[in-house]
């Protein structure tokens, strides 16, 4: 027998990776500017700081992509609501 899923769980699913992802990149986060702080007492951080960038632009996009779910759901909401049973 096969499991259907309704639409808000599939979506309820995605978002919980989705915030899993940024946690993940956010603990990363903490660990290069770890390093960061570490290296520039040496003078060597340029990897990193590349590295860093690239993070907190992921995590920038995940944030859009949680706030793009909440809209979808928002929307399939909006359209079970005035749908015609």
């Amino acid at each position: 027998m096969e499991t259907r899923f309704h639409p808000v769980d599939r979506e309820n699913e995605h978002v919980k990776m989705l915030t899993l992802a940024r946690s993940r990149l956010v603990s990363q986060r903490h660990h290069v500017v770890g390093e960061i702080a570490e290296d520039s007492r040496r003078g060597f951080n340029d990897n990193l700081c590349d590295a860093l960038i690239l993070i907190q632009s992921a995590i920038e996009a995940v944030d859009r992509a949680i706030a793009d779910e909440a809209l979808i759901a928002a929307a399939s909401d909006k359209l079970r609501i005035t749908s015609p049973a």
